[in-house]
């Protein structure tokens, strides 16, 4: 029923997407910018992929990797297991490769840049105006290493506030969510 919270796998993207776009409109995020600004422990070619780009999986980063998964870390402790030790499987923007890791990564820069962590940031700019009060990122995983492309768990009336914004391009019932 409408009160059912499931995990809702990889439709936990457009949710992402809606609190990286909210820190857009907040000026604070730059989708074009190098990762390397923002997370300085990616070098050289890696910290060249822009979030614009890891949010279309063409950051080169391969989609999958175990450590998007360890619930036993943080999501900072993710991301720098990422910057050292998981290679480009080619050059920012070359190729597509479907998966959570480069989002992983756009979820830290998220947690940078909003000076929250990712369950408090989602609160903020889209649960809380959208008063989707049974919308986590608790589906699969843990609360410290949230997975930003698939964990989260909702309810389909949730998940329906969340559309009727979409629908209305960024307005909910007469209020500005997203630009």
């Amino acid at each position: 029923d409408l009160a059912t919270q499931v995990p809702i796998a990889s439709a936990t993207k457009w949710l992402s997407a809606a609190v990286i776009m909210a820190l857009v409109d907040d000026g604070v995020l730059d989708l074009d910018a190098p990762v390397s600004r923002y997370l300085p422990q990616f070098t050289g070619q890696k910290g060249t992929m822009t979030v614009r780009q890891m949010f279309s999986h063409t950051s080169g980063l391969p989609g999958q990797d175990p450590i998007i998964g360890a619930d036993r870390i943080t999501l900072t402790q993710a991301v720098d297991y990422i910057a050292n030790n998981v290679p480009l499987r080619a050059a920012p923007g070359a190729e597509f490769f479907y998966g959570g890791v480069s989002m992983h990564v756009a979820g830290r820069v998220a947690e940078v840049v909003g000076g929250l962590d990712w369950a408090a940031l989602f609160v903020a700019k889209v649960a809380g105006p959208l008063g989707m009060t049974a919308t986590d990122y608790l589906g699969i995983g843990s609360a410290s290493n949230p997975r930003i492309a698939g964990g989260a768990r909702s309810t389909l009336g949730d998940y329906a506030r969340f559309m009727e914004m979409i629908e209305g391009r960024g307005l909910f019932r007469g209020r500005r969510v997203l630009s």
